[in-house]
């Protein structure tokens, strides 16, 4: 793990913006990684007197909603970059799934902002579609469950697909419903 790396995860720990998986496994680190709990130390230090004196502020009880509607870009349950040294596991029950149109919904796995890349799971309800859309990197899929249509190429469970990046992705489909796994850019929301 870079140094750099290292210091951000300390102060993300001590500051308390870690999610609770990500925040469990810093924890276990600090009995292998020294440098890990110096840094954590050292950010405990500097942000010890912060708020001292401060009498305790309630905060409005709408304040996550409207933190989560001005960011309104990712969801906040999808691992990111910050734990790339780290195994990520997304458990079948864990996560969320986000309605791209109307039948077809995404489900974050993991974001990497530094390669540009996201990986994600595509839910096709029966009879749902996805409008043909470019694409400016590759993109490479795995059917997990049913069949689907990408144009004119049916896929079955076990079948994997390659869209090279500069090239246009036809819409895809299917009849009786779909679980497919993608691997491709970060396309903003919406």
């Amino acid at each position: 793990m870079k140094q750099d790396d290292r210091e951000l995860l300390a102060a993300e720990y001590v500051l308390g913006t870690l999610d609770t998986r990500l925040r469990a496994r810093v924890r276990a680190r600090f009995a292998t990684d020294p440098a890990l709990c110096r840094h954590v130390a050292a950010w405990e230090e500097r942000l010890s007197g912060l708020g001292v004196e401060d009498a305790p502020v309630e905060p409005a009880a709408d304040l996550w909603d409207r933190i989560d509607a001005a960011l309104d870009t990712e969801p906040r349950d999808a691992p990111d970059t910050a734990s790339v040294d780290m195994p990520v596991t997304v458990r079948a029950d864990e996560g969320r799934w986000e309605e791209l149109v109307p039948g077809v919904h995404k489900k974050p796995l993991f974001i990497d902002h530094r390669a540009g890349y996201e990986a994600f799971l595509l839910r096709f309800d029966p009879g749902a579609r996805l409008p043909a859309h470019p694409h400016d990197a590759t993109e490479e899929c795995l059917m997990l469950e049913g069949e689907a249509w990408i144009g004119g190429l049916s896929l079955k469970a076990g079948d994997y697909h390659l869209i090279p990046g500069g090239t246009g992705h036809p819409e895809s489909r299917s009849e009786n419903g779909a679980v497919i796994y993608v691997r491709g850019e970060i396309r903003a929301a919406g």
